[in-house]
């Protein structure tokens, strides 16, 4: 499948917060980076799915899709996910700040670890920098942790974004006159 489209069927089921050229150059930059296929990817924040299906169409058959949401549907998202994909699916419908939704991740796992994380979840800088802190060490090396909406304002995980990004390898993509969108990875 085309990252075209993939575009295209994670656009069709669900909503996806990233605009095409955002979501695009990071379908071609994460695989490039990791230099593997992806079997394991976390995205938080999952709203309409179409990151979910946009993510699970790069991963190996036998690799895991998880999501963190305070979607109330999540299960009809994790079913549409996987009857459309053929991945196995996780939606955790909790607090990504929580540690016991760290451990439901890793339950998730049996035993291996993540490639990535995307973050597009609550969007303050006390709760991307937990993500951050709680995440981070479930991902393999190399591997990504990524962030949407990084040219936002004080307080919001674009100034988290904004803090941490000369401590560590990174790319980003920004798009003129997209307002506070925007897509960050953190090579890890």
């Amino acid at each position: 499948m085309t990252n075209e489209e993939m575009w295209r069927l994670a656009k069709g089921i669900g909503n996806i917060q990233q605009n095409k050229e955002e979501a695009l150059w990071m379908v071609d930059r994460v695989p490039k980076y990791v230099g593997r296929p992806l079997r394991n990817w976390l995205e938080i924040g999952c709203y309409g799915g179409g990151g979910l299906m946009m993510w699970s169409q790069m991963l190996a058959d036998d690799g895991v899709m998880i999501g963190i949401t305070l979607d109330d549907n999540f299960i009809n998202l994790q079913q549409k996910v996987e009857s459309i994909t053929g991945k196995r699916t996780i939606i955790l419908n909790m607090r990504s700040e929580l540690e016991e939704t760290k451990e439901a991740v890793i339950n998730a796992l049996n035993g291996e670890r993540l490639d990535g994380v995307f973050v597009d979840g609550e969007h303050t800088f006390k709760q991307i920098e937990k993500e951050t802190e709680l995440y981070t060490p479930l991902v393999r090396t190399p591997g990504v942790f990524a962030y949407h909406d990084i040219a936002g304002g004080i307080g919001t995980n674009a100034e988290y974004y904004q803090q941490k990004r000369f401590n560590i390898s990174y790319e980003e993509k920004r798009i003129p006159g997209n307002g506070m969108k925007g897509v960050g990875i953190f090579l890890l």
